[in-house]
């Protein structure tokens, strides 16, 4: 016997939606396979609740680093933080509850997060307008 398979909600490809960034997750010590290589490292996932869909959407674990070659810096720290560098000094928490527009792409079977940018401005890297300083704190 074979579990049932999940049925993930479809969502629309090629076109922009709104979305709010609602939560982001961390791993101190995450084991990642990149084409047969193992290793570990820090890694964050971003959750995104998108308007007009119920079910809740996230990344992969994406490697907590901002190189400038890495999937966290290229998807959300350059086209949403002003000023955004390279390895700058940035708290990925600033970017909760912030609203976003992303667009999905389909790759066979799978619908994989293609862009995102902000659905007004670019927050500053300093810190998030209605964040709390006690939400600053390093998520370790």
């Amino acid at each position: 016997m074979k579990p049932p398979r999940k049925e993930y909600e479809k969502i629309r490809v090629d076109e922009w939606l709104q979305g709010e960034i609602v939560d982001i997750q961390y791993e101190k010590e995450h084991e990642f396979n990149y084409k047969g290589v193992k290793s570990v490292g820090p890694a964050a996932k971003i959750q995104i609740e998108l308007k007009g869909y119920k079910d809740k959407k996230s990344t992969g674990w994406l490697s907590f680093n901002y190189s400038q070659k890495s999937n966290l810096y290229k998807f959300f720290i350059e086209p949403l933080v002003e000023g955004a560098r390279p390895n700058m000094d940035f708290d990925l928490d600033n970017l909760k509850n912030l609203r976003i527009k992303v667009m999905y792409a389909q790759k066979g079977e799978y619908q994989n997060l293609f862009a995102v940018r902000p659905d007004q401005t670019k927050i500053l890297s300093s810190a998030h307008p209605m964040a709390e300083p006690n939400e600053l704190e390093p998520p370790f």
